[in-house]
């Protein structure tokens, strides 16, 4: 794959994340910290997050089509909708939103939720 594609996708993911932590109109310290997490790992900079918050139409949909990625892109998402300790209706949608954009099955979004959701409780 090439750099681009890999860059697309992961600016794609960012924006992706910070939409979500704004759902419920403001991004909470925990949410943001969970961002920066992510950020750190893909190596993404600041100036990727200013251009994801303020100029999110400049960055066009790449989903990843390793199948890896994708459940890791949707593992960040779950719980970064966790990470408040307050999800709202917006968070989910935008949770089963992003797992179909992703191509996962309907009854297959729950069961990567509960998965999420279970290894979190063992921590």
């Amino acid at each position: 794959m090439d750099t681009t594609q890999l860059q697309k996708e992961k600016l794609s993911h960012l924006k992706a994340l910070i939409a979500l932590a704004c759902a419920d109109s403001r991004i909470d310290l925990s949410e943001h910290e969970m961002i920066k997490i992510v950020m750190e790992r893909e190596g993404l900079t600041h100036e990727d997050y200013n251009r994801c918050l303020h100029a999110p139409e400049s960055i066009e949909l790449a989903p990843p089509t390793d199948d890896s990625i994708k459940q890791l892109y949707l593992t960040d998402m779950i719980v970064l909708m966790m990470a408040d300790s307050d999800y709202a209706d917006s968070e989910i949608a935008l949770c089963h939103q992003a797992a179909k954009m992703l191509g996962f099955p309907t009854e297959k979004i729950y069961a990567v939720v509960e998965n999420v959701l279970e290894t979190l409780r063992h921590k």
